[in-house]
């Protein structure tokens, strides 16, 4: 039972545990979010936030953007540089 008032708090990291930067394919990134999205929509009527974390980096970033409502960098956030390169192809 989830109480629907508390939804608007939620956020939801989607982070695959399995998935390493080689292995990434945008289109299954794309549509687990999507379907998380969506059952919270028919099941609850609460659009939620969805942000994704696996793998962010300079190369990525914006096409993630496209479906997501955020993301958490995990490891290049430790090197300024990486996160500088990040934060500079955010269109």
């Amino acid at each position: 039972n989830i109480n629907k008032e508390k939804l608007s708090n939620l956020i939801i990291l989607y982070e695959p545990i399995w998935l390493d930067e080689e292995m990434q394919d945008i289109n299954i990134i794309r549509k687990v979010i999507i379907d998380i999205k969506e059952y919270f929509i028919n099941h609850y009527k609460k659009d939620i936030d969805v942000y994704y974390g696996s793998g962010v980096n300079k190369d990525n970033i914006n096409q993630i953007l496209e479906f997501c409502d955020g993301v958490c960098i995990g490891k290049e956030s430790l090197n300024v540089e990486l996160l500088k390169d990040i934060f500079d192809k955010i269109s």
